[in-house]
């Protein structure tokens, strides 16, 4: 593992009061299910490693939520650009792997449903065409992500 992915976990293990073992578990596991779209089981390992981050130092913004997605993504093994520019707008992660490239929007809104958050960027993605920036050479899939707090 890299140094800069050492650092993180070491972040994530932390915050998280999860020993490495469980974190290196959570990696294969997330890497797993955002290749396979497994979005349920992907919910459920993000809910398990932010579960334990103390309220108070959560932080009522979606660029929090955004920052430690990043983060997680690098952790798995991706290459994360943040804000990655477009020629129509700005992408809020382009994850690359290989030949696989993933546009991830992530809506974040208190007392919003978190159906209408997914849409909204599930829409964003393909209305501005995020895809045309990685070309016919790769396979890219798009992630609709949503925060969400009562």
């Amino acid at each position: 593992m890299e140094a800069r992915e050492a650092f993180l976990t070491n972040i994530l293990e932390y915050y998280s009061n999860r020993q490495s073992k469980e974190i290196n578990k959570l990696r294969v596991n997330i890497g797993k299910q955002i290749r396979e779209k497994d979005t349920q089981g992907l919910e459920e390992s993000l809910r398990m490693l932010f579960g334990n981050i103390p309220y108070d130092l959560h932080i009522r913004l979606g660029d929090y939520y955004h920052s430690m997605l990043m983060m997680l993504t690098i952790v798995v093994g991706y290459e994360v650009g943040g804000e990655a520019h477009t020629d129509k707008g700005r992408i809020d992660a382009a994850l690359k792997k290989g030949k696989e490239a993933i546009a991830v929007e992530i809506k974040y809104g208190e007392g919003r449903k978190v159906e209408q958050l997914l849409k909204e960027g599930m829409e964003q993605i393909k209305e501005k065409k995020y895809y045309e920036k990685y070309g016919s050479n790769e396979v890219c899939k798009f992630i609709g992500s949503s925060v969400w707090r009562k």
